[in-house]
């Protein structure tokens, strides 16, 4: 780290080493940077590579209005990102009233957006292209910037500390992701980060298809989308919800016969965001009805007897009471006896309810 010559230097560094680590958001460390460049405004935006729009944006001090316009138009007419879609991290890159427009591209922004929204000066430099996001840190200014070389040498070292908590962060988030996924069984679990149009922030494609499902949900240009136009909306309106009333929700999806999906949506916990807001965490748990529960744990979760366990096991496996009679060697009265002592100690009153309380562990 370079050294510290200003109090708002050492403000912008420890932000970006405390957003690295899970303990700050990227909107906080825009705030930082503005004030360390002297610009009007600072933006970190996120570019999606196969869907090729605007996927975030964590903003300092940028009008409402031009937010909502460059997000909702033009950033897809964007010279700087058409430009450098294929630049590689480092390149620094600027617009303004000195540069030349005499592509119609170059012309339509600077007519119909910055002059509009009164930036005179656009710069900034590229953090991460990779295959799914290329990621950019931009300044606006409502006049022309004509930075000292200290300035520009400071500007650079804030730049290349922030594309290594960019990846830093990254690194981390899918490294614990993976590990709570491992915990709770790889090929039924997945946990991801995302946002309210179902677009994934977490690089999980790669534990995306070890999933034990037959892929009724899946992954299209980077979003989670069900191939059902019905539940796929569904999905989306929870996802919105969820967004909207930051209250947790769960939500059943299927997939195919005897297969299902369980999803638990909640807003991220800082440490999993990313360093983005409004970002919604889910565990996706994969559902099967032959993925039953031992015999063992059944027993040692009700306090049910070994036998009485072994009924259950049956039962819920999709055998009859007189099935899981032959199966054990017993009379059906007997049976049913071990049943009715099931009943009682779990507290069920029907057989539907206990095959609902076996098959929900």
């Amino acid at each position: 780290m370079p050294t510290l010559q200003s109090p708002s230097q050492g403000a912008a560094f420890d932000a970006l080493h405390a957003v690295a680590i899970g303990q700050a958001r990227w909107d906080e460390v825009m705030g930082f940077a503005k004030e360390l460049v002297g610009a009007d405004s600072a933006t970190m935006l996120w570019h999606s590579k196969k869907a090729h729009g605007l996927a975030h944006t964590e903003t300092a001090d940028i009008p409402a209005h031009t937010l909502q316009l460059y997000g909702d138009h033009f950033h897809k007419y964007d010279p700087i990102a058409l430009r450098h879609w294929g630049s590689p991290p480092g390149t620094r890159f600027s617009c303004g009233l000195e540069l030349d427009k005499q592509d119609s591209i170059s012309r339509s922004f600077w007519n119909d957006f910055m002059q509009p929204c009164r930036i005179q000066e656009i710069h900034g430099c590229i953090l991460t292209n990779e295959e799914q996001w290329i990621t950019a840190i931009s300044f606006q200014r409502s006049r022309l910037y004509k930075p000292s070389r200290e300035t520009l040498r400071t500007e650079q070292a804030f730049m290349a500390l922030a594309a290594q908590a960019l990846q830093e962060q990254q690194r981390r988030n899918i490294d614990e992701l993976s590990h709570l996924g491992q915990l709770l069984g790889p090929r039924q679990n997945l946990w991801m980060i995302l946002n309210s149009r179902g677009e994934l922030l977490s690089n999980v494609h790669a534990l995306f298809q070890e999933l034990d499902h037959d892929h009724s949900l899946q992954l299209v240009d980077n979003h989670l989308r069900h191939q059902d136009p019905r539940w796929n909306q569904r999905l989306l309106d929870a996802l919105q919800d969820c967004q909207q009333t930051h209250r947790p929700l769960q939500l059943h999806l299927p997939d195919n016969w005897g297969r299902s999906y369980r999803l638990y949506l909640g807003p991220a916990d800082t440490r999993y965001s990313q360093g983005l807001q409004n970002t919604l965490q889910l565990r996706l748990e994969c559902r099967h009805i032959f993925h039953l529960p031992s015999a063992e744990l059944i027993a040692e979760f009700f306090s049910l007897t070994p036998t009485e366990a072994q009924l259950c096991h049956c039962l819920a496996s999709g055998m009859t009471l007189k099935d899981v009679a032959l199966v054990l060697g017993m009379a059906s009265e007997t049976a049913r006896k071990h049943l009715a002592s099931v009943m009682k100690k779990t507290g069920c009153h029907r057989q539907p309810e206990l095959l609902r309380l076996i098959t929900s562990l």
